[in-house]
């Protein structure tokens, strides 16, 4: 993203630092928070919401579902998950690579917010509908549905990215700071849920109704932007970008022998997502049965899940060790 932003910077307007539009009321900075933290949250909530999910998938001659006796769809709900998130996200990376930059950004941004605001108004539909004749079927529409946001998540992290690129450094911090702030908000939010529900249906209700405020606001949020002068300033037109001939192959080899520590990285952390929740999925509490609510298994997620800080502390160190390095590289950085 520096070295977009470094190549956008030359296309900007030959303007002084007093003819810069003000971020009034640092609404551009939520509105990147909103994005990165919509950037992650739709996944999480496939793998927070375990306890809503392994009811829809239960023994329908019991009312609740007893992890020592799970159904085939309960065991292999998370591996297929993990299958039709990871695969389509290869491929679509592979060829959003080389011709993404032919849609026009903005576009790009809304439609795949829309989507991801489709899903989770459908998803939230489908808590009350009744799909215990149906199961199968409905896991068929679930991976169908995951498939759907998995190829519109990869469009709108690369979107993102390019949209980063025309900002100042400074607002790639709020942008992860949200990205950071997605799975503790969905793990709070699930807390809540399991506080206030009495049951799989009503705590899953309340879980995805917020979600699905989460996810229109930054729509209606990436609609207005284009109202803001601050915005406009620094995104300029997109024409230019559709105009460009599609990456050659060697160009694509080129940038990623540069970037390889960073390949690995993902290649490592898609591995692992994988295997994690369908290996966590089996688990179950030692002292399950026991009386403690907290050993009950629609916490399971919570008590797994990194309910700490800690991506958003890596997100802070990630960007202090950036802006240390635009600051040596570029005197004025602090103004910028």
């Amino acid at each position: 993203a520096s070295l977009l932003s470094q190549e956008h910077a030359g296309k900007l307007p030959n303007k002084t630092l007093l003819d810069v539009p003000k971020d009034r009321f640092h609404l551009v900075k939520i509105l990147f928070f909103f994005y990165g933290l919509n950037s992650m949250l739709p996944m999480n909530f496939f793998t927070v919401a375990n306890d809503y999910w392994m009811y829809k998938f239960r023994n329908t001659t019991y009312d609740n579902w007893d992890p020592y006796h799970r159904t085939p769809l309960q065991i292999y709900y998370h591996s297929v998950l993990s299958i039709v998130k990871a695969v389509p996200m290869m491929i679509v990376s592979l060829l959003a690579a080389k011709y993404i930059h032919k849609l026009h950004l903005r576009p790009r941004l809304l439609c795949t917010t829309f989507i991801a605001c489709v899903v989770f108004v459908s998803l939230t539909i489908f808590v009350v509908i009744d799909t215990d004749d149906w199961q199968f079927m409905f896991l068929v529409i679930i991976a169908i549905i995951m498939t759907v946001l998995s190829v519109a998540g990869v469009i709108y992290r690369l979107s993102q990215t390019r949209l980063l690129a025309r900002f100042p450094i400074l607002y790639m911090k709020f942008d992860m700071y949200g990205s950071g702030c997605s799975s503790l908000f969905s793990i709070l939010l699930q807390i809540v849920s399991l506080s206030i529900g009495n049951d799989p249906i009503s705590r899953a209700f309340i879980f995805f109704v917020c979600g699905t405020a989460v996810v229109i606001l930054t729509f209606i949020l990436a609609l207005a932007s284009d109202h803001l002068q601050f915005y406009r300033y620094y995104v300029g037109n997109s024409l230019e970008d559709t105009q460009q001939p599609p990456k050659k192959f060697k160009e694509l080899i080129r940038s990623g022998l540069c970037i390889w520590p960073s390949i690995v990285q993902f290649l490592i952390l898609i591995g692992a997502w994988m295997c994690t929740a369908s290996v966590t999925n089996l688990i179950v509490s030692e002292h399950y049965g026991n009386g403690n609510p907290w050993n009950a298994e629609e916490c399971k997620v919570v008590r797994t899940s990194f309910i700490s800080p800690g991506s958003y502390i890596q997100s802070t160190v990630f960007f202090l060790q950036r802006s240390n390095g635009y600051r040596k590289a570029d005197p004025n950085f602090a103004s910028t």
